[in-house]
């Protein structure tokens, strides 16, 4: 799967294109109300959290209405794979997007140590605040 610079977001359809989710896959996390990749990020702060909340019930037989989510044993571990790479892909692309709004939207900072500039007046141009000439005898 690509990683995102931060600036677009992957849809989820991508994601589950991508990470060869399967429909039940896919169907299953429509049924859970995850439609977009922030929803899928946002859902767990970490992966434990992810695996209890989201993966545990699929591969414990997921029921919501008449629809009945299961999965064959064997099918088990691949579609938790599938689903951990999603969540940590779309949480990834989650941090991107934020750090790169922060950035975006951050003043910019002046060096440490630096004076602060000079309100409503001209600058001071004693000797002492002058740039040296040499920067070794």
């Amino acid at each position: 799967m690509t990683r995102s610079s931060g600036a677009q977001a992957i849809s989820l359809t991508d994601f589950t294109s991508q990470a060869g989710a399967g429909s039940v896959i896919v169907e299953y996390l429509e049924a859970r109300g995850i439609k977009t990749s922030p929803t899928l990020a946002l859902i767990a702060a970490d992966r434990d959290t992810f695996v209890a909340q989201v993966v545990g019930p699929l591969l414990d037989g997921y029921k919501k209405g008449a629809r009945e989510f299961s999965l064959e044993d064997e099918e088990k571990p691949i579609a938790a794979a599938v689903l951990e790479h999603m969540w940590s892909e779309a949480a990834m692309q989650w941090q991107q997007r934020q750090a790169s709004v922060l950035m975006a939207t951050a003043p910019l900072a002046m060096p440490a140590g630096s004076p602060a500039p000079a309100v409503g007046g001209a600058a001071s141009s004693s000797s002492s605040e002058k740039v040296p000439k040499q920067f070794f005898s």
